[in-house]
């Protein structure tokens, strides 16, 4: 009983409060002289301290040192540390910049796709930019050049776009104005390689583990007896040199398949990096095929050498050696020296490659751009050569990633208190509408001019300083 008496007073006192009815006299307790003179002074106290925090301390942007040549400079410092091409600042790259910068400040949005749908590509081509990849990093808040370039760094998809070596292209803008009810400074950094232009960078596959090739094994030397023996009779001959030829390329995986031409009726002695492997009668028609097994020899490079031996015990001389590549690795290659790009050109967001040489292929193609996909999730490409060897780069992650800055209080203070009697002048504004509203219909027959007429001069009030 209790719970429901503290109940039903807390309803009826909120009823007082808010509807007109017989126990206020049709008057609401919110909407008399002094609540309406409290609700005044709290919006005058409020607007006050945020002007006063906007006047005496400085926004970012009056303390930023931020110029678009110094984010030049740094990025190119980065770049050079990890081995990347220089990039040259392009004044129409510079003009897509500025204009997307001050799209942002104009249209009070952070973001690289602006809520109506205006890309960065966009400011481009509105420029004149034709280029064949392209890329945008953003930030906003930043008091010192070198903290922009540190929190990019720090965040995989801006380190990404800085450090890309197709890139060779470059245009920054750094420019400051009201943003979301305080003063900002934006900084809108753009990449681009132009189109036709022809590549400078290849990609260096790591070189093939080294694989030590034992001289070749020759008969054993035997100590000269003290009596010469006696000669050969002339029809003695040794056997012809055999000479050995793949069926296929001198890559191989697991297995080769060989076939040597030696003298007929002849034994080849096959020598796989000089290990005896095989023995092949040769037959009359002077040919003799066999299939190695290169399973337990390791990657690199093999060599197949042989030599004949006829029924009377001649040998001949080695053949010409014969090298071969054992190549069972896919493409060594790491995804930073890929290109990739989030395309516009669809409904939903499609990510495309660019292969910078033909020692591999995405889906078939060695070279360009190839479609990978729409970034909805973690992506996985694999890459092939041209020996069907396979290398997959799981678990991509190209989600666009935003850098926020870890401002201090003091410096987000002015902007902070700004918003706040923004939001509080027109959460007031609204309630008091809403009570105006109610007092006016529930009881027509009855209106007070005085209470209606003080009340808007609140509400007028409070949007009046929601817009100032």
């Amino acid at each position: 009983m209790v719970g429901m008496s503290i109940a039903a007073r807390a309803v009826h006192g909120l009823k007082v409060c808010v509807i007109p009815d017989p126990y206020n006299d049709f008057r609401p307790l919110a909407l008399r002289h002094r609540p309406l003179a409290a609700v005044t002074a709290l919006l005058l106290i409020v607007k006050l301290v945020a002007a006063s925090a906007i006047a005496l301390i400085p926004a970012p942007a009056e303390l930023s040192t931020i110029t678009s040549a110094k984010i030049v400079e740094l990025t190119n410092v980065e770049r050079a540390k990890r081995g990347a091409g220089k990039l040259k600042v392009n004044s129409l790259l510079a003009s897509a910049a500025q204009q997307k910068a001050q799209h942002m400040l104009d249209k009070d949005y952070f973001a690289h796709i602006s809520p109506d749908g205006v890309t960065p590509w966009f400011w481009m081509a509105k420029v004149g930019y034709k280029y064949e990849m392209a890329g945008e990093n953003l930030a906003i808040d930043f008091l010192e050049a070198e903290d922009v370039v540190a929190a990019w760094l720090a965040s995989p998809s801006h380190r990404d776009n800085m450090l890309q070596a197709a890139y060779t292209d470059i245009g920054v803008a750094a420019i400051s104005g009201e943003f979301q009810g305080g003063t900002s400074i934006v900084v809108a950094q753009m990449f681009g390689r132009s189109a036709g232009q022809a590549a400078a960078e290849t990609t260096q596959a790591p070189p093939a583990k080294p694989v030590a090739t034992p001289a070749p094994t020759q008969p054993p030397a035997t100590a000269a007896p003290a009596t010469p023996p006696p000669l050969p009779p002339a029809d003695q001959s040794p056997p012809r040199v055999p000479r050995i030829a793949l069926s296929g390329g001198t890559v191989v995986k697991a297995t080769v398949y060989v076939t040597i031409e030696a003298e007929p009726a002849s034994t080849v002695h096959l020598l796989v990096n000089n290990q005896a492997r095989h023995a092949l009668r040769v037959p009359e028609n002077g040919q003799v095929s066999q299939q190695l097994d290169l399973s337990e020899f390791p990657e690199g490079t093999i060599v197949l050498r042989a030599y004949a031996r006829d029924a009377a015990g001649n040998e001949s001389e080695m053949s010409e050696l014969l090298a071969l590549t054992k190549d069972t690795v896919g493409p060594l290659i790491d995804d930073k020296a890929l290109a990739f790009v989030i395309s516009p050109g669809f409904d939903t967001p499609r990510l495309a490659v660019h292969l910078p040489g033909s020692d591999f292929s995405i889906q078939g193609q060695r070279e360009g751009w190839v479609a990978a996909g729409a970034v909805t999730e973690l992506v996985t490409i694999t890459l092939e050569d041209e020996f069907g060897n396979e290398t997959k780069l799981a678990s991509l992650n190209f989600t666009p990633q935003f850098v926020s800055d870890p401002q201090s209080e003091e410096v987000t203070l002015p902007s902070r208190a700004q918003q706040f009697s923004r939001r509080l002048a027109s959460a007031i504004a609204a309630v008091l509408v809403v009570l105006l509203i109610l007092t006016i219909l529930i009881q027509v027959r009855i209106q007070r001019p005085a209470l209606i007429a003080h009340t808007l001069v609140v509400i007028a009030l409070a949007v009046t300083l929601f817009l100032i």
